[in-house]
């Protein structure tokens, strides 16, 4: 709480143009706030009995909260310090969601390999390849500043892209681990 609240008041005193800080930063920093707590409170259901299961639900919280945090995302020329400090907040979503993930990396592979098993499996295959065709960045039009995440300004499409991008980084993951560490 008091590295946020350290961190809200940065945002807030050096993002001033266009009262950016104030206005954006500042409220993403309390869904920042929201998505720490369900990362943390979640944890505490991994540790109950049966709790393994829950070991793949909390994949999505970085997702999820990467598509909060897009409701503070703009493509305002001139913002770079705003652009900066936002794709920070991201940033600790993603860095959470990997702390999370090989913390309960062997609870996830044993929810995992149950699913596997299942006949949900070849749903689950043929969905994310569907999902990544709709998750993909292919569209030309309506595109934002290069070097900073989300890249377009619809906010639909930006979800759209974040949702892909984490799919993306989960099926690196576990193909990696399935391969690499061999």
């Amino acid at each position: 709480m008091v590295t946020l609240a350290i961190w809200g008041a940065i945002c807030y005193l050096l993002v001033t143009k266009d009262s950016f800080g104030e206005l954006l930063l500042v409220p993403s920093i309390y869904v920042l706030a929201g998505i720490m707590f369900c990362f943390y409170t979640f944890q505490l259901l991994i540790s109950t009995r049966n709790g393994s299961k829950y070991s793949m639900w909390i994949k999505l919280i970085g997702p999820c909260g990467s598509m909060a945090l897009n409701l503070f995302k703009t493509q305002s020329k001139e913002q770079n310090l705003y652009h900066i400090f936002l794709m920070i907040n991201y940033d600790a979503v993603f860095f959470s969601q990997g702390v999370v993930d090989t913390l309960y990396w062997k609870e996830m592979m044993k929810t995992r390999k149950g699913l596997s098993e299942s006949m949900i499996t070849p749903i689950a295959i043929v969905g994310a390849i569907l999902f990544y065709s709709i998750t993909s960045p292919m569209v030309y039009s309506d595109m934002g500043h290069l070097f900073f995440y989300p890249l377009y300004r619809s906010y639909p499409l930006q979800c759209l892209y974040t949702c892909g991008t984490w799919m993306w980084v989960f099926g690196i993951i576990w193909m990696m681990h399935l391969v690499g560490n061999q």
